[in-house]
């Protein structure tokens, strides 16, 4: 099965990383810069998982979640950070069930975390 990925990632070379990483397993990628072209995309399918950075130009990424779980209840979020604080933790989790990646991350790190997040049926998890 072919699993739909919505990336929110404000640096191309980022975007560019994870498609190369993820491309190979088969997954059908969509990438978005800022949270305003991120809100357009509710208005097509769901994604099954976001991979979405907490720093962008035009706000948090956090800020997002509770919109994804409005427009995509059943997607899973992967939360992309330079900043692995015990408090960016909590602030995801507080908000939604997440997983939390650590920049930077590798292919393998990436693909662990994201078949997790697809198989998980459980609160998410901190990773690197």
């Amino acid at each position: 099965m072919q699993h739909s990925i919505l990336i929110v990632e404000d640096e191309a070379l980022i975007r560019d990383l994870i498609k190369t990483y993820l491309e190979p397993v088969g997954c059908l990628i969509t990438e978005v810069g800022d949270l305003a072209a991120a809100r357009k995309t509710f208005s097509g399918a769901a994604q099954d998982v976001v991979l979405l950075d907490l720093r962008l130009p035009d706000g948090s990424g956090l800020d997002l979640l509770p919109e994804i779980r409005k427009h995509w209840p059943g997607t899973r979020v992967i939360i992309l950070t330079g900043d692995g604080s015990i408090e960016t933790a909590e602030a995801a989790y507080e908000q939604a069930d997440v997983f939390l990646l650590n920049k930077p991350f590798d292919a393998e790190m990436l693909r662990t975390v994201l078949e997790l997040s697809l198989t998980a049926g459980g609160k998410g998890k901190s990773v690197g």
